[in-house]
């Protein structure tokens, strides 16, 4: 999605993100959720991550695949429920409902693992993904798993 039109609108993050939630709404986040919710709008191309309709200024949302409560902060930390591969850009409460993958762990594993598949990745490229593919098969072979 690299290529869409808004892509180079948001190479500026801070005016990108401006444009879609108001100069109110950047001023009230933390570095990090700024950075959270430029890259989902890059993923997005500016358009509802669920029905595809364009973002617009003062409607869009930032909505967790695993939900932001306490429990899951509690048991996963606040490096998988805040990483910006666990969440999307919506345009309204509607679409926000749906991105929430609720409370199955296997659903939150599948997210947890694209968290993984990305930032080895980012640390060591394509090698890096053959470094996870690896430990996975040793840890399998350590328990005992064919």
């Amino acid at each position: 999605m690299e290529n869409c039109s808004l892509y180079t609108v948001l190479d500026e993050p801070f005016h990108g993100l401006q444009d879609l939630l108001g100069i109110e709404g950047i001023n009230k986040m933390e570095q990090r959720q700024v950075e959270q919710r430029t890259e989902a709008v890059r993923r997005s191309c500016g358009v509802c991550s669920v029905c595809g309709k364009p973002l617009s200024e003062g409607q869009s949302q930032y909505a967790h695949k695993i939900p932001q409560k306490e429990m899951f902060i509690r048991k996963y930390g606040t490096w998988v429920i805040d990483h910006t591969l666990d969440g999307e850009m919506v345009c309204s409460l509607e679409c926000n409902a749906s991105v929430d993958v609720g409370s199955s762990y296997g659903n939150h594993l599948d997210v947890i693992s694209d968290i993984l598949i990305f930032e080895f990745q980012k640390m060591w490229g394509i090698e890096g993904l053959g470094k996870l593919s690896d430990k996975l098969i040793q840890k399998m072979r350590e328990r005992g798993i064919n």
